[in-house]
């Protein structure tokens, strides 16, 4: 009898657990079923569209139209049109993905990043949403960040610093964040301790003396003054989004594909560079921006005379192009310097009059083109002996960019040989002033030339 009193009991704890089990799941497909799923979006396809624009926007719509309760599809969809800057349509997608997956962090970020540059209090919502959701580890800490510094442009400080919590100051991003939101709740004490060994991290140097300049503006105004003046010429530096960066590289259009080429250039990777212009660089090329990319990339890997070629049928396509005429001159320029190395100082003096001929093309049609008044100033006053000339266009650099210390420091280089060497001092001084970190030209040479003296 008790055995069968046990099961008995066994009999009726099955059933109620599974009566729970098939309420949760009730109400899981209830809710699922209920989440409002419209049409996904429809480009209108131009005639000036890519044919591979057309063809990533179709497919992406069509595996929604396949699979309409997909948060992954939506998602996926709402990626392919913010990668082709349909960022309106892209929000419709991603809220409808935030919807379906209550999981995934990544779809209300996506929304929020683009709501925030025009309407931050509607962003804040899906900040919030994102911070609390999963995404992956490389971009956690700068999704709460994120939502930290959208509530400070909000003025809702006391929240920023709740959300930043107790053990989330490791990076300088958030101690930035710290910061700022220190200073706003009157806590300047805190903020200056914060900055306190931050003033020669370069990425966040604006940032660090902007703060600094509110700090003290009170108790220490020249200071202060001198902290927003070094702000304006310090570099902006943005904070690295690796789930926004991811976007661009769904771009697989010209103009895209020619971007992303600039970035692996401009992190130092010519060959990967090299890969994805060497398609685009063909004799019916539209303009010659990829011969000029394909360039910089060889001029990179020391290969000079592959440049030359490229920027060679790079100037068949566009022969008054500024920028190809410029990278040429650029190009003879670095040969130049090269030969004068050499101990070769006729050839390289033949390879600097290359250079200006090029840049006097670009000068004919923008006489403000800075780097082509540098290159053509310093190949004049130091190489070609025509100072006088040389020197006027250093200057005239300076008046235009007086925030660049590149343009003082080779005006202060080109006064010494004239022995103009009070007005070089002052030049090397300003140009050690703006220089960025770990950049001692300016520095070494005002150091050497007072010792000269």
């Amino acid at each position: 009898m008790m055995n069968l009193a046990w099961l008995s009991q066994r009999r009726k704890w099955i059933l109620f657990f599974s009566a729970i089990f098939i309420c949760v799941i009730g109400a899981a497909t209830h809710f699922f079923l209920r989440v409002s799923v419209p049409n996904p979006p429809e480009i209108v396809f131009f005639s000036q569209l890519e044919p591979i624009v057309v063809s990533d926007i179709t497919a992406a719509r069509n595996a929604v139209l396949s699979n309409s309760r997909s948060a992954d599809a939506w998602g996926e969809y709402g990626e392919v049109l913010r990668a082709y800057s349909f960022d309106e349509q892209s929000n419709v997608c991603f809220r409808v993905a935030s919807s379906l997956d209550i999981v995934n962090g990544r779809w209300p970020y996506l929304l929020a990043h683009d709501l925030n540059r025009s309407d931050p209090a509607a962003a804040i919502e899906w900040f919030a949403l994102a911070a609390k959701r999963k995404v992956p580890d490389i971009g956690q800490e700068m999704v709460k960040l994120r939502y930290v510094e959208t509530l400070l442009a909000l003025d809702r400080a006391a929240e920023a610093r709740a959300a930043l919590g107790g053990d989330e100051q490791k990076s300088d991003r958030a101690k930035i964040a710290l910061a700022k939101a220190a200073v706003a709740l009157g806590d300047k004490t805190l903020a200056a301790e914060i900055l306190s060994d931050m003033s020669n991290h370069p990425t966040v140097a604006r940032q660090v003396l902007l703060i600094q300049a509110e700090i003290y503006r009170d108790t220490r105004p020249s200071f202060a003054a001198d902290a927003a003046k070094r702000a304006v010429n310090a570099p902006n530096v943005p904070w690295p989004d690796p789930i926004v960066g991811s976007i661009a590289r769904r771009n697989r259009s010209r103009s895209g594909l020619l971007d992303q080429a600039a970035e692996l250039l401009a992190a130092g990777k010519p060959k990967d560079a090299e890969k994805i212009l060497r398609p685009l660089a063909a004799p019916t090329s539209p303009d010659a921006k990829p011969f000029v990319g394909l360039a910089e990339a060889h001029m990179a890997m020391g290969d000079f005379q592959s440049a030359v070629r490229e920027l060679e049928n790079g100037l068949k396509i566009e022969p008054k192009s500024l920028l190809v005429n410029y990278q040429r001159g650029n190009l003879h320029f670095a040969l130049a310097e090269d030969l004068m190395q050499k101990k070769k100082p006729i050839e390289a003096k033949a390879e600097f009059r290359r250079a200006i001929d090029r840049l006097d093309v670009v000068l004919s049609e923008n006489p403000d083109f800075g780097k082509a008044l540098l290159l053509k100033g310093v190949s004049l006053s130091e190489f070609l002996d025509k100072p006088s000339e040389g020197i006027a266009l250093l200057r005239r650099f300076v008046a235009l960019r007086p925030e660049v210390s590149e343009g003082h420091y080779l005006l202060g280089r080109s006064l010494v040989i004239q022995k103009q060497l009070e007005e070089a001092s002052s030049c090397f001084r300003t140009a050690a002033n703006l220089s960025a970190k770990g950049d001692d030209r300016a520095s070494q040479a005002l150091q050497n030339l007072e010792q000269s003296k």
